[in-house]
């Protein structure tokens, strides 16, 4: 029986409390492939895009072997997940804006004292003429006040409503981060440097909007650009890193769906990484990069997954004549000597899966 999606608001502002065991489950899996993902491939992801840089693919396998073998070395740290990765591509806009949020002209209509009174128009006329007197001290008396437009800097504008709306999602998110982490006690923290400042900077700006300009600004996605959010640089940035939020969105429910076939194309290939290194055997190796896309996980070309993700054939170095199959079957992952079909070493599936989320 499949596990129903969850809502994802609760799944983009990490209120997890809200799932089901089952979800919490199946959503706390998730986040464990993405973290070895992410730990993997921390120095090859493109943070303006999210994509990865192209390498050889035994480059890549060496890469997820050398993760697995050390992924106790800092099980607090800070991965570079989707959402870190647009935080920090973010957080230079975000602060510009909350210093220097943009504002537009409103006029509305107010009762002010009659000596600061700067001009009267219909809507001043209009209710003078409702109000009980004969001539103008009388209908303003005691108060001394009219109803005119006054004129006021609005900070309440769509990028601002747009900025808003990231950050609303970005800090909730980042804040866990931050609390699981553990980094602000950590030995070792010189090493992550300004990777980590600016996710603390972004967090501390809560206070500042809070009690600032944008205090009472709603946040609210937009559909479409003004032009604010299409020319200027930092507005810019807010509107691309909401379009990449959005494509997270979407990204965790094909990931939720998925999640099976995601962890046997893991499994394989951490399988595959251990038989290279430990074994001396060798496969034809070529250029690609990995992709992760509408929940599928590939490495290779943008043509999308293969039958060859689940097929590799293996040679061994001393006897390169007698080639191996490493290939999914039935719920195993099975190495076979091509020659005599026989079954070299067989893994089951649900034992591999077991290893990687515990």
């Amino acid at each position: 029986m499949s596990v129903p999606y969850p809502k994802t608001e609760w799944l983009m502002h990490n209120r997890t409390k809200n799932l089901s065991d089952e979800q919490q489950s199946r959503f706390e899996a998730m986040v464990r492939l993405s973290d070895l993902l992410n730990l993997t491939m921390a120095d090859d992801v493109i943070r303006t895009t999210g994509k990865y840089s192209e390498m050889l693919f035994t480059d890549f396998l060496e890469k997820l072997y050398d993760t697995i073998q050390n992924i106790n070395d800092c099980k607090h740290q800070l991965y570079m997940d989707d959402f870190v990765r647009i935080a920090r591509f973010s957080v230079p806009a975000i602060k510009h804006i909350v210093s220097n949020p943009s504002t537009h002209i409103v006029k509305n209509a107010e009762k002010v004292h009659v000596s600061k009174v700067k001009q009267t128009t219909s809507t001043t006329m209009r209710w003078m003429a409702k109000k009980p007197g004969r001539s103008i001290p009388e209908k303003i008396a005691p108060q001394n006040k009219v109803l005119t437009k006054v004129t006021h800097f609005s900070t309440d504008t769509k990028e601002n409503r747009e900025t808003l709306y990231l950050y609303g999602i970005l800090h909730d998110v980042i804040q866990e981060r931050i609390l699981d982490s553990k980094c602000s006690t950590c030995s070792r923290a010189d090493e992550c440097g300004e990777d980590v400042k600016e996710l603390y900077d972004l967090v501390s700006l809560q206070s500042r909007i809070r009690h600032g300009d944008l205090c009472d600004v709603p946040a609210i996605k937009q559909a479409y650009q003004n032009n604010k959010l299409m020319c200027d640089k930092c507005y810019k940035m807010v509107w691309d890193a909401v379009g990449q939020i959005s494509a997270v969105e979407e990204k965790l429910r094909s990931d939720w769906q998925n999640l099976g076939n995601r962890y046997l194309q893991v499994a394989f290939w951490i399988i595959l990484s251990t038989i290279l290194h430990d074994y001396d055997t060798v496969i034809y190796d070529y250029k690609g990069a990995l992709h992760d896309e509408k929940g599928c996980l590939w490495f290779g070309d943008n043509s999308g997954p293969s039958c060859s993700d689940l097929n590799v054939t293996l040679y061994q170095v001393e006897q390169p004549s007698l080639p191996m199959v490493l290939c999914h079957s039935e719920g195993k992952i099975e190495l076979v000597d091509v020659l005599n079909s026989d079954t070299l070493i067989s893994c089951d599936l649900f034992d591999i899966l077991y290893d990687l989320v515990d």
